[in-house]
């Protein structure tokens, strides 16, 4: 393809790229795969970006759950209120490099929080496994992705903590929650169940296909199961996500 031939030569460096859906500029590296969708598409998850907005709380905190480079926390800080914050939810050291890059290029760096980690139900170190380069693909649980066969993953220890702890510490009142946890989402809300009940956010999160989640690891339908379980209705929101917004009207 036009991109591989483009970039095959290319050792280093990363490109600044505008992105109007997400209110925003933003410093890639040259080896992630976002950078090939957004450069060959125009944009990136305009389906995801659009939901976002169009559910976001302005009055309420915004957590970002696998923020990798930031564009989705990005997002949030220009559609919530002065005075609410984003926290950025991030393991990977390569993605946080970026990620800082990135809130500090936007002016964003008293709205939004970073904790470097990845949230679970447990706080304790885990190891996840990463492709430098391509930390958007960073997962807890095997990587099944078939364009990724022949690159040899990094595992690395990163701390875990759980939402519930990170709400309660920086304060939040969230009103929406984004996830993309590559197939961990279930262990991400079984630590947020408090969250959940005391604040009733709007939820998107990642689904993979259930052969995918079951040859990584991972528990198909854990994470709408559980959110079902705590008063949510479940439908899709964009390709491979699916919203969860409590039976009552949120935030009530």
């Amino acid at each position: 393809m036009a991109f591989e031939r483009i970039f095959a030569s290319v050792e280093g460096g990363s490109l600044v790229v505008k992105l109007p859906d997400f209110a925003g500029t933003f410093e890639i590296g040259h080896r992630s795969h976002l950078l090939k969708t957004i450069l060959t598409q125009g944009t990136y998850e305009p389906v995801l970006a659009e939901a976002t907005k169009n559910f976001v709380n302005p009055d309420r905190d915004f957590i970002d759950v696998g923020a990798n480079i930031g564009l989705f926390s990005v997002l949030a800080a220009s559609l919530i209120a002065s005075g609410r914050r984003v926290l950025a939810v991030e393991p990977t050291p390569g993605a946080l490099h970026y990620l800082y890059r990135n809130i500090s290029r936007n002016k964003l760096d008293t709205k939004i929080i970073v904790f470097e980690g990845v949230a679970s139900h447990v706080r304790a170190p885990m190891t996840i496994n990463v492709i430098p380069g391509m930390e958007e693909y960073s997962s807890l649980r095997d990587l099944v992705y078939p364009n990724l066969e022949q690159t040899q993953p990094a595992r690395i220890s990163v701390a875990a903590e759980t939402l519930d702890h990170l709400v309660r510490q920086f304060k939040l009142r969230p009103g929406f929650i984004k996830i993309d946890a590559e197939g961990s989402e279930d262990d991400v809300l079984r630590g947020c169940v408090e969250t959940l009940r005391d604040h009733r956010p709007i939820v998107i999160f990642e689904d993979w296909p259930e052969s995918i989640m079951r040859e990584s690891g991972g528990n198909p339908g854990a994470a709408s199961e559980l959110l079902a379980a705590n008063g949510y209705v479940i439908q899709q929101c964009a390709p491979g996500n699916l919203l969860a917004t409590p039976r009552e009207a949120p935030g009530e």
